[in-house]
């Protein structure tokens, strides 16, 4: 009850359209130059001032973006019941979108698609959703907001924003307080019909089921407790046209998309425990994201999240809040057998406890790509100067890398090991070949990535 009370489990109306002043001037949108709004630099939100407008000009039609730098006083991730502030944005008066503050009441960038805008004037609001943020907000402060007409450098990149899809979040409000979108990502492929593949992902900042039931099996196996996951794609022809929608369902099904779009652009809903999503229902919270965290073409997907610090940190405070993390610094070993699986099941229905991690700045993030760990999975080894040797597996079979290409592993160390500590790396398997080494790095006090350059290979 009282964890319901905290996350508003019966969500409130809130307008749907709103009845606003025209404002007097107009911000001209220029493509590759972001503008400045003035009328956001300081602007606050409350109960008492709750939203706020602004002019936008668009000499020609075409997409535009409104980058945002906000927090929300009160708020912290990390701290339940007090989460996040939710803004909801208006275009000329009709509900568009949702942001989740989820860096708490320090000022984080925000990143917004405004969608595909008539030439001429608009009128965007932003408003303060008291009755979609946690109980703990007070209020927004938007310390800048910046918008642009958005140019692409490709046809394929104009068509993976023009088609990309619209995400309604899980289970009313959920995503106020858990698993809530970071960003999206997208891939471009070609195919040799002559069509072109534009496939989907969002950054979740955690995942409640699945492999997440067991954290440090998930460590081990992804190098994070983030949820990177595929929901689409969309295929067109050489003219852009879309000639195929799928999406991934509950269970890691794929099949055809048979839902709505607003404009070009399908609208999806998350609808599982791990992020899976379907083309139908509705919910208050709906996230339209921007199309430019394009996948790493030489590194692991994870590196999105190496180069943008703000998701370590929400996935970090995520799952200490979430009870995930051993307050010993110790955690349980990854664990796939039918009694580890057994016993998840029963701690999922109140009977025995979770298994946890470590927490996550207690381990080593290490890059590599391989070739061969399909059939020879590949496990990685640390000794620190002290002696020491720790691996990313633990002994676990289960645990070890067994995919070829890009992958990030972790491995778990001694609670108050500096990067200094470290003396070597070594990439162990009985058959595999390392192609290349990336990024080993561990995550300082604030879940910044400290870059380290051990010995080994």
């Amino acid at each position: 009850l009282v964890d319901k009370l905290l996350h508003r489990s019966e969500v409130l109306p809130f307008p749907h359209e709103l009845n606003v002043p025209t404002p007097e001037s107009h911000t001209r949108l220029a493509p590759g130059t972001p503008a400045a709004i003035p009328e956001l630099a300081g602007l606050s939100l409350g109960l008492h001032k709750p939203l706020a407008s602004f002019g936008l000009h668009m000499d020609a039609a075409g997409d535009a973006r409104l980058d945002l730098e906000a927090a929300g006083p009160g708020t912290d991730w990390g701290r339940k019941g007090a989460e996040s502030a939710v803004l909801s944005v208006y275009l000329d008066g009709k509900y568009q979108q949702d942001v989740v503050l989820w860096g708490g009441s320090k000022t984080s960038p925000y990143a917004l698609s405004l969608g595909n805008l008539p030439a001429g004037d608009h009128t965007v609001t932003v408003r303060y959703a008291r009755e979609k943020s946690t109980a703990g907000a007070q209020g927004i402060e938007i310390a800048a907001g910046r918008a642009e007409a958005v140019a692409y450098p490709s046809r394929e990149e104009r068509w993976a924003a023009q088609y990309a899809p619209i995400l309604i979040g899980k289970g009313g409000l959920d995503n106020n307080h858990t698993d809530t979108p970071l960003g999206m990502y997208h891939t471009i492929s070609q195919n040799p019909d002559g069509t072109t593949t534009l496939s989907y992902a969002y950054a979740f900042s955690n995942e409640d089921e699945g492999t997440a039931a067991n954290p440090a099996l998930e460590a081990a196996r992804w190098g994070r407790l983030t949820d990177l996951q595929h929901v689409m794609n969309v295929t067109v022809d050489p003219d852009g046209r879309v000639v195929a929608e799928r999406i991934e369902g509950n269970g890691h099904k794929v099949r055809d998309f048979k839902g709505e779009h607003d404009g070009t652009h399908p609208i999806i809903r998350t609808s599982s425990g791990n992020n899976n999503v379907s083309d139908d229902g509705d919910g208050p919270l709906r996230f339209r994201m921007t199309t430019d965290n394009a996948v790493p073409t030489n590194a692991p997907v994870e590196d999105l999240m190496r180069t943008r610090p703000g998701w370590f940190e929400a996935m970090g405070k995520e799952v200490l809040r979430e009870g995930k993390v051993d307050p010993d610094g110790v955690g349980d070993k990854p664990d796939e057998s039918a009694l580890g699986k057994v016993q998840i099941w029963l701690a999922q229905h109140g009977l025995g406890d979770l298994p946890q991690m470590a927490d996550p700045r207690n381990y080593l993030y290490v890059q590599f790509k391989a070739k061969g760990a399909e059939e020879h999975p590949v496990e990685v080894r640390v000794r620190l100067k002290n002696g020491e040797v720790r691996t990313s597996a633990m002994g676990v079979e289960a645990a070890q890398i067994a995919r070829d290409g890009w992958a990030q592993t972790t491995v778990q160390l001694p609670p108050g090991t500096k990067p200094e500590d470290v003396a070597r790396v070594d990439f162990v398997s009985d058959g595999a070949h390392l192609d290349q080494v990336g990024h080993t790095f561990m995550l300082d006090p604030a879940y910044h990535p400290v870059e380290i350059s051990p010995a080994g290979a």
